[in-house]
Order: structure tokens, then C-alpha cells, then sequence
């Protein structure tokens, strides 16, 4: 249970720290996020929540541990945090610039396979709470 704790806030802050690079501004994931609170759209504002929720929840799920809930939950949280960066992801392999070199594949590869390993150990980690 002690290695499920460190990958979930090991993908929380991999996840944060995805790094963007664009012509005029780059910076981490969770900039983006904060501040896309206050400059963007309502859809855009609720995709930004919906990423923040699913944080605040691996981190809730990493303190206190629920095999039942997290079964179900860490597959949704994990959704909703592609999708602020699927876009530019796409982007980087429509183009061929996906390569280790580049700080956006780097960090968004980590955090994909941090997630993974999370999304394993849960589905296998059986419930010994019932009993």
C-alpha cells in the first residue's frame, strides 16, 4: 500500500509538472491550470475543474486508501486529466516532434506511465478491508 501511496502523488506531481513550450509563453501544467481558471471560456474553466477535482482526489486517495472507490474512481480522475493535454500531445505526434529531447514528452511520457502503474497495482491489489 506504501508504493500505491508514492505513485499517487508521484503521478499528481507529474502530472503538475508537464512542461508546455510555445513562442511566446511555456511553463508548467499547473500554471496553466490556476490561471485558466481566470482566463478562459466556461468549458474550458469546467475541463480545468474537472483536472483539479481529479487531483484533489488521487491526493485524498493516497491519504486515505479505498480499494472499492478507487477501483472506480482513479480510472475517471485519470481521464479527465488527459484531457487538458491530449490536445497538444496529438500535436506533438502529428508532427514528429515527440522526442525525449522536448520537455512536453518527457514529462507527459512520465506521467502517462506513473498512471498506468497506478491504474495496475489498483486493479490487482485485492479489498482485505471485508474481511
Amino acid at each position: 500500500m506504501l508504493l500505491l501511496r508514492f505513485l499517487k502523488f508521484g503521478t499528481v506531481l507529474s502530472y503538475l509538472f508537464i512542461t508546455f513550450r510555445g513562442e511566446h509563453m511555456g511553463g508548467p501544467l499547473g500554471l496553466f491550470l490556476i490561471l485558466g481558471l481566470f482566463n478562459s471560456g466556461i468549458p474550458e474553466q469546467l475541463i480545468i475543474l474537472l483536472a483539479l477535482a481529479s487531483i484533489c482526489f488521487l491526493c485524498f486517495s493516497a491519504i486515505r486508501p479505498n480499494i472499492n472507490r478507487d477501483k472506480y474512481l482513479i480510472p475517471l480522475a485519470a481521464i479527465f486529466m488527459v484531457i487538458p493535454i491530449s490536445q497538444d500531445a496529438f500535436n506533438y505526434i502529428k508532427y514528429s516532434r515527440w522526442s525525449f529531447q522536448n520537455p512536453f514528452a518527457f514529462t507527459c511520457t512520465l506521467f502517462l506511465i506513473l498512471i498506468s502503474i497506478t491504474l495496475i497495482i489498483v486493479f490487482r491489489t485485492r479489498d482485505t478491508s471485508a474481511a
